[in-house]
């Protein structure tokens, strides 16, 4: 009777009410601050509205934190706070080109970004080196954002810039590329009426170019200007008219020709009238008993 009397007793007391009963916290993350209390009322639990904070992964005005966390057993009428996005907080970019891997990571972890695809490359950079990034360092960059990366597989040969040689001369042209690692090509003399003697008018690879060093870069220089062609007709005349000038030639020649014509003529002449007085060949004496007749 005392024990049935007690256990009324402690009944009516709520001894052995459900009232030490937990109950399990809901997922209130992504939910807007209004659902989270409907929710918070449904469960027999009280929301209390913490900060406001930046997000890389809710909108503005949704839940993004809440404590204590899903899941977790209290009893009735437990408080829990909750943080209401702000949004995602726009940054800026940090350099990660010339890091390691593992730094860049950091990087981007403490930056609220997230890592996306890492690709080797060929490049003379030491390997692992990041060369590359997908946003440019210093831009505005919103929590979240997905930064791929480019690292060196160490493997590249040594590039550099080709020099402008115009107007430049052949010596200042070589010693321009051997201090820049490229060699000299080929070396070709024109003649340029409007371009200075001795100097480079023309290269094979562009200036401002990035080869491979030890590359060869050929260049043109100019002679200068041509010389006129009817000064140089003019030269060949007179040694041709030195040498055998035509003319002269001419008078000369017909002169000796003709004197030995005109003596031969004079000769002729004089061994006409010396045919009279010589003994040559007479008329015939006429026959005796003739000559009276």
């Amino acid at each position: 009777v005392a024990i049935v009397g007690i256990l009324g007793i402690g009944t009516l007391a709520g001894w052995f009410s459900n009232d030490d009963e937990e109950i399990a916290v809901p997922d209130f993350i992504g939910r807007t601050y209004d659902e989270a209390v409907s929710m918070a009322e449904e469960a027999g639990l009280v929301i209390e509205r913490g900060d406001d904070v930046y997000s890389k992964d809710q909108e503005e005005g949704y839940v993004t934190a809440q404590s204590p966390s899903e899941g977790s057993m209290v009893k009735e009428g437990k408080v829990i706070t909750i943080n209401i996005s702000k949004g995602k907080r726009e940054g800026v970019m940090p350099k990660l080109v010339g890091l390691t891997l593992a730094e860049a990571e950091s990087a981007i972890d403490e930056n609220g970004l997230q890592k996306g695809s890492v690709t080797k490359v060929t490049s003379q950079e030491p390997e692992g080196q990041v060369i590359t990034q997908s946003v440019e360092a210093g831009q505005p960059v919103e929590q979240g954002t997905i930064i791929d990366l480019e690292i060196s597989d160490g493997q590249g040969v040594e590039q550099t810039i080709v020099p402008d040689l115009y107007g430049r001369t052949p010596d200042e042209a070589k010693n321009l590329l051997e201090n820049l690692k490229l060699k000299v090509g080929e070396v070709t003399f024109e003649e340029k009426a409007d371009i200075p003697q001795n100097t480079i008018f023309w290269q094979s690879v562009a200036a401002d170019t990035e080869v491979d060093i030890k590359t060869k870069i050929s260049y043109k220089v100019s002679k200068g200007e041509p010389p006129e062609d009817s000064g140089n007709d003019t030269d060949v005349d007179d040694e041709t008219g030195d040498n055998t000038d035509p003319g002269d030639n001419t008078g000369d020649d017909t002169g000796d020709d003709d004197n030995p014509d005109d003596g031969g003529n004079d000769d002729s002449g004089e061994n006409t009238d010396d045919s009279g007085d010589s003994d040559g060949p007479q008329p015939a004496e006429p026959l005796d008993g003739t000559e009276g007749n």
